[in-house]
């Protein structure tokens, strides 16, 4: 692994990578993300855990030194989720961890954020909203938690496993816009059913006056 060059984009935040992972802090941004560009140099697994949680076995809102709940995400270079992770194990630790197949060559891209933001495609159903353009939801969350809401991960792989090619805290990036919400079952439900009635008072009208 090579070291990483830190790059900053929001005032009061900041990012510090040496061969032994990442750490810094998001400032006030609740939607701020993290991210981190890089190549594989080998056919290899590579897993990445945070530490952005410090309160293990103490549930949200119960502690004032937790940090913030991490979400980790992979990506390709083309912005297709290739896997995430939210909780290690949910309530008793918050940390998020991913481990994954690299493939010798390809380009990747390694996001931290904040609990309850949302990688959204578009015209799919996305944590109950549809979106008409895919992007980030924009909803991060620090569940109330308090600052510097920094975060540290670290990586588990080889030497020169891959090369980084960029590092970046920014919150410039494609946000997912035309949102409607997804309605609730139950009202899912009635709307089928009251359409269905009026199909039929339709037709047995239409019946009736044959």
């Amino acid at each position: 692994m090579v070291l990483l060059v830190g790059s900053t984009a929001l005032t009061g935040s900041n990012i510090s990578c040496t061969a032994a992972g990442c750490s810094g802090n998001l400032g006030v941004n609740a939607n701020a993300l993290v991210e981190v560009n890089f190549t594989a140099n080998a056919n290899t697994s590579l897993t990445v855990t945070t530490n952005s949680w410090d309160g293990p076995g103490t549930p949200p809102g119960s502690c004032t030194i937790c940090g913030f709940d991490p979400v980790l995400w992979l990506f390709d270079a083309g912005m297709n989720q290739l896997t995430k992770n939210d909780d290690i194990t949910p309530i008793t630790n918050k940390n998020a961890q991913i481990t994954f197949g690299l493939t010798s060559g390809t380009m990747y891209e390694l996001v931290l954020s904040a609990s309850d933001q949302h990688w959204c495609l578009a015209n799919t159903n996305c944590n109950n909203v549809v979106y008409s353009t895919t992007g980030w939801s924009n909803n991060g969350n620090f569940n109330g938690l308090k600052d510097p809401f920094a975060f540290t991960f670290s990586p588990s792989a080889g030497a020169g496993t891959f090369t980084v090619g960029s590092d970046l805290i920014t919150l410039t990036y494609p946000v997912a816009q035309g949102g409607q919400a997804v309605p609730e079952p139950a009202s899912l439900a009635l709307l089928l059913t009251g359409g269905a009635f009026l199909t039929w008072r339709k037709f047995a009208k239409g019946a009736g006056r044959a």
